[in-house]
C-alpha cells in the first residue's frame, strides 16, 4: 500500500514538473503574432497636417507585429519581407518610434509604400516571410499569406513588364 501511494506520487510529481517546464519554456514567453496587409493612411478633417506621413491617395503595404505571448518583447529594428536568396527589405517608416516594449497584446506597425516593394520584388523576387527582429536578436518569421502572394505575383509581373 504505501509503495502504490510513493510511486502515484512520482506520476503526479512527474506530471506537474513537465507542466510547469512546458509552461515557462513555451507558453510564457513573449510571442509575436505578424501580418501583412495593403491600405491607405487615413486622414479626416481637423487632423492636424503631418509632413512624415504619406499622402491618402498613396498605396501602402503594412506588417504589424502583435504580442501574443505573457512576457514582455522590445522591438529594435523595423519589419519587412524576407526574400527567398535570404536578403531581406526593411520596412524603414514605423507608424511607432522604436526601439518600442510590447507589453502582452500590444502592437506595433510599419509600412512602405507599394512603389518602394515593387522595386525590391524587382531586385529580389517575390517575397517568402514577414520578418521582424527583436532586441534578443531573435528573428520573428511567417510566411506571407497566400492571397498576398498573389498580389506580390502580380506585383513582380507588372515590374517585369515596366523593365521591357
Amino acid at each position: 500500500m504505501t509503495l502504490a501511494i510513493a510511486v502515484a506520487g512520482l506520476v503526479v510529481a512527474a506530471l506537474t514538473a513537465a507542466w510547469n517546464i512546458y509552461r515557462e519554456g513555451f507558453r510564457d514567453s513573449a510571442r509575436l503574432k505578424l501580418s501583412m496587409s495593403r491600405g491607405y493612411f487615413a486622414k479626416w478633417a481637423g487632423m492636424p497636417p503631418d509632413p512624415t506621413l504619406p499622402s491618402p491617395d498613396t498605396p501602402l503595404v503594412f506588417v504589424k507585429a502583435v504580442n501574443v505571448g505573457r512576457r514582455p518583447i522590445t522591438i529594435t529594428s523595423g519589419g519587412g519581407v524576407e526574400f527567398p536568396d535570404g536578403s531581406w527589405g526593411m520596412f524603414t517608416a514605423p507608424v511607432h518610434a522604436l526601439p518600442k516594449k510590447l507589453g502582452e497584446g500590444d502592437k506595433v506597425e510599419f509600412y512602405n509604400p507599394e512603389e518602394s516593394l515593387r522595386r525590391l520584388v524587382q531586385q529580389h523576387g517575390i517575397p517568402t516571410h514577414i520578418r521582424i527582429a527583436d532586441a534578443s536578436d531573435k528573428r520573428h518569421r511567417k510566411r506571407i499569406p497566400r492571397s498576398l502572394h498573389r498580389w506580390l505575383q502580380a506585383l513582380a509581373e507588372k515590374a517585369g513588364e515596366e523593365e521591357s
